[in-house]
């Protein structure tokens, strides 16, 4: 039951930040509000280092920089997806994958679901592929296949995102491997700004929602990590994958988007799913 209720706190943290992240995201382009969200994260989380002292474990760096590595490689692509490709094309990909990559490392490492789990796991990624799904955008020409290989590899690198910094966490600390993970990301998303000629400069009235994004992505990542220490790592992932979903509640209280049937189809399965998993860890 903890492991589900932090995974779900993930899913918030993440999908609220990524609203945050969206509304600056209006006024610029997404690369230098990434790196902003990037490195209020990276601040915060070294800010709660003397809590835990230096790191005791090679590998929590060590897994950490992979994680990092493959956040910032697959921001960029899932980004390069949603403006080349059909966004919920490229979505649902990415969102699919976030949750089966670290899943089949789970079951790799010796992770046993039961029926139960495996009805929910199941369930839950139905309800992804709705949640994510967007009505026929009006004037996209785009073909289906467009932006489908960037979906993949933003999906997989959020993925083992995931795998690295419970890994990270399993042998050390749960901060340095996030911290690693914030770090490594943060020098990928500003090597590529600087290499593009991407001014990365944001307006101040950008400040309350980066500050905001940012901490919440710090947040939700510690209870990433706490959520794979108390839980299999296959059900934390696919429960933490729900991050879309909150995103959609959030611009349809605040910026009266509205919610098509699949999406709230979705969430209904969601919740479904979440009260499978839920009951299997129980």
């Amino acid at each position: 039951m903890t492991a589900i209720a932090l995974a779900l706190t993930t899913a918030v943290g993440f999908g609220a930040g990524d609203f945050l992240a969206g509304m600056a995201a209006r006024r610029h382009t997404a690369l230098p509000v990434a790196i902003a969200v990037q490195a209020v994260s990276l601040l915060l989380l070294l800010a709660a280092t003397p809590l835990v002292g230096l790191p005791t474990d090679g590998r929590e760096l060590a897994w950490g920089g992979l994680a990092g590595l493959a956040l910032g490689i697959g921001t960029v692509a899932y980004f390069r997806g949603l403006a080349t490709g059909r966004m919920g094309v490229v979505a649902t990909v990415a969102a699919v994958l976030t949750a089966v990559a670290p899943l089949l490392f789970g079951l790799a490492a010796g992770e046993r679901p039961n029926a139960v789990a495996w009805g929910g796991i199941a369930t839950v990624l139905a309800a992804l592929v709705l949640v994510t799904s967007t009505e026929e955008e009006a004037g996209r020409d785009a073909p289906v296949t467009a932006g489908l290989v960037d979906g993949a590899v933003g999906g997989v690198g959020f993925g083992l995102f995931v795998v690295g910094v419970s890994e990270g966490a399993a042998v050390g600390s749960a901060l340095w491997p996030v911290a690693t993970a914030a770090g490594l990301a943060l020098a990928v998303l500003t090597a590529i700004a600087l290499t593009l000629g991407v001014p990365v400069r944001l307006g101040r009235a950008d400040a309350p929602t980066v500050l905001g994004a940012g901490a919440l992505g710090a947040l939700a990542s510690l209870a990433l990590v706490a959520a794979t220490r108390t839980g299999m790592l296959g059900v934390v992932a696919v429960v933490a994958a729900l991050s879309p979903a909150p995103t959609m509640l959030l611009a349809r209280t605040f910026l009266g988007e509205r919610l098509g049937a699949r999406q709230l189809a979705g969430m209904g399965l969601a919740l479904a799913g979440v009260a499978a998993l839920t009951l299997a860890s129980g």
